[in-house]
């Protein structure tokens, strides 16, 4: 480096130069593989979803799903200390699939009358991010239907679990995790597929797939 008056001197750099869409040929076989689908409670797959996979704070990847619900990284070095994060996210259209029956259904379980039959929905109906379901919750997806708000204010409009996640409590789903530690010690592919929960959407009628902006609103 130089300046205006001819003065000069050194620095140090890195440059990083990334494979994001994995286009480019595998130049080793000490590489792994992290794929996988997102998929809603009732089998329908999810697009629009970004997925990130991360190396200890560090995002070093991100792909977004298709139709199809697919996502992949591939190239991944191995070792014994290589360990991936995986995680998606989606945060569109707050109204898709939210309607008068989910509140019917939320204030349902409330008072005991018919309770959410799954950890899934369980999640989806903590809309404020309480760990609870009361009657807070059915306020804030009230406000969505009338048009009061546009979006949730403590949730984004999607949340994913990974698949073979065991639930210890299914009544009391809250601490389930949202992404996958994929450690790989050696090479070949690792499949980890993700339950795709729309927030506020107890009766799983969400399009999980291409949403127009047309929705309808029932008002109470």
């Amino acid at each position: 480096v130089e300046d205006e008056e001819g003065n000069t001197d050194y620095c140090k750099t890195v440059i990083i130069v990334q494979d994001n869409q994995d286009l480019c040929p595998n130049s080793s076989n000490v590489t792994g593989k992290i794929t996988g689908n997102l998929k809603t409670e009732k089998g329908d797959e999810t697009e629009f979803a970004d997925v990130q996979m991360h190396v200890g704070p560090k995002m070093m990847k991100q792909v977004t799903t298709h139709a199809d619900g697919h996502y992949m990284f591939g190239d991944l070095a191995v070792g014994a200390s290589a360990e991936y994060a995986v995680k998606p996210a989606r945060n569109d259209n707050h109204i898709n699939g939210v309607s008068t029956a989910d509140i019917v259904k939320i204030q349902r379980h409330i008072l005991g009358i018919e309770l959410l039959n799954s950890p899934y929905k369980l999640i989806a109906a903590d809309v404020n991010a309480t760990n609870a379901i009361t009657a807070a919750d059915v306020s804030e997806i009230r406000k969505l239907i009338l048009g009061i708000t546009s979006e949730f204010a403590k949730v984004q409009s999607w949340t994913f679990v990974p698949t073979n996640y065991v639930f210890p409590l299914p009544i009391a789903p809250w601490n389930a995790p949202r992404q996958v530690l994929v450690p790989m010690p050696n090479t070949g592919t690792h499949v980890d597929d993700f339950v795709a929960i729309k927030m506020g959407d107890v009766t799983n009628n969400a399009a999980a797939l291409t949403f127009t902006n047309a929705t309808s609103r029932h008002k109470e």
